[in-house]
């Protein structure tokens, strides 16, 4: 069992910046997907100065077939603090991104190749070409994105039981680093994996630390036997939507409840449709569409409680998001984020529970302004001290420093 934990003290190349090649699916100016686009897109906004970020992805959105307008493709962009490259479909396929990836990494001269998602299009193959021979003999980085968690593994199992099945069997993660988020996934990359795994541990860093120094100035009086509650994640199968719809449909008192994502599984949506024509009149239900990230916080600003009932977390920005902006959570306990009825923050639940999670909403539709106020405050003070707790900037800032080094060392 090879684990780093915590507490590792920085150590950069001495004469340059560590360089980083990440390889994303979606990346900015993006907005559809989800965790992993906020995980690097704040990654790099925080480190940029100190680590030089290079990331190749895709031209276009999540499941969109237009470019990005306003973009250069096939030549490097200045996007934030990093520098982008995008490819069209056609360059990234298995064997031309071979020939892309040789060509920027003789340009670049990378240490570090940061692979996200395991079921992503550029993870996948990435891999094949590694265990073909045909990738770049560099140190590789991958951090699986809560993609290993039970909750997410349920979901199109047979699919990616196979995939893991086939890529184990072929070694193709054979002498490759991990990357973990927390505790939680560290237990997922060596249940399904291997013990043995070498595995970096970091916590993500926040999509908007910026979102604990602002008011609240737009968030609604709480008044007793009313609730403002907001689900903001995109919708699929794994974040659970239909759980909390079946909830409320036994739910009383007047609640105004807004839906904000991107669809991302069609089927899944129209079941959800479906129920909310079944809620009673008390129960009133808004789809809205995505949220454009710098907007978050001003959008969760304005409802009293965030609710996420999702099979499985390795971090949960939003619901980070959510504690800045002083908005109290009623999630699953399926996420890092625990014990939050003793903090005085909200409630995190078992899925199988349905009726804890109907006498929770209805406690947050009975709480009275003062007590709210209370749960908000407290809200808030939980993100501002896990920030600085956690050391999260420090330790994503060895991840890359003390990595590239140390594999340095180990390939001379």
């Amino acid at each position: 069992m090879r684990d780093r934990r915590n507490n590792w003290p920085f150590a950069s190349n001495q004469n340059s910046l560590t360089k980083v090649l990440i390889l994303i699916d979606h990346y900015l100016p993006g907005s559809k997907y989800g965790g992993t686009l906020r995980t690097i897109s704040s990654l790099v906004e925080t480190l940029g100065d100190d680590v030089e970020f290079r990331v190749l992805t895709h031209d276009r959105d999540l499941a969109e077939t237009a470019r990005y307008s306003r973009i250069e493709t096939e030549c490097w962009s200045q996007v934030g603090k990093a520098k982008v490259y995008y490819a069209s479909p056609d360059q990234l396929s298995l064997f031309r991104l071979n020939s892309l990836l040789s060509k920027l990494c003789a340009e670049i001269s990378p240490d570090v190749i940061f692979l996200n998602g395991i079921f992503g299009k550029l993870t996948i193959r990435s891999l094949l070409l590694r265990r073909l021979g045909l990738f770049p003999a560099l140190p590789v980085l991958i951090s699986p994105r809560g993609q290993l968690s039970f909750g997410s593994l349920q979901m199109k199992s047979t699919k990616k039981k196979a995939y893991l099945q086939l890529t184990t069997g072929l070694g193709c993660y054979r002498g490759l680093n991990w990357h973990a988020a927390s505790s939680l996934e560290i237990t997922d990359v060596k249940r399904v994996i291997g013990k043995e795994s070498a595995i970096y541990l970091s916590p993500n860093i926040p999509a908007q630390i910026a979102a604990l120094n602002g008011n609240d100035s737009n968030r609604p009086k709480k008044m007793p036997g009313k609730l403002r509650l907001v689900y903001l994640s995109r919708i699929s199968p794994v974040k659970n939507l239909v759980h909390t719809l079946e909830v409320l449909r036994n739910t009383s008192g007047v609640v105004e409840f807004d839906i904000y994502g991107h669809v991302d599984d069609r089927a899944y949506w129209r079941q959800c449709q479906n129920l909310v024509t079944e809620l009673p009149g008390n129960i009133r239900t808004n789809y809205l569409g995505p949220v454009e990230l710098q907007d978050v916080p001003n959008t969760l600003s304005r409802y009293h409680f965030f609710v996420l009932p999702t099979l499985g977390e390795n971090f949960g920005h939003a619901i980070f998001e959510a504690l800045a902006k002083g908005c109290p959570l009623i999630i699953s306990d399926k996420t890092p984020w625990r014990e939050l009825e003793q903090k005085g923050v909200g409630w995190d639940l078992p899925l199988n529970n349905k009726r804890g999670w109907q006498h929770a909403i209805e406690q947050a539709i009975e709480m009275d302004q003062p007590t709210y106020e209370g749960m908000s405050l407290a809200a808030r003070q939980l993100s501002i001290d896990w920030v600085s707790q956690t050391k999260t900037i420090e330790q994503n800032h060895a991840l890359f420093t003390r990595f590239a080094v140390s594999q340095a060392h180990s390939i001379a």
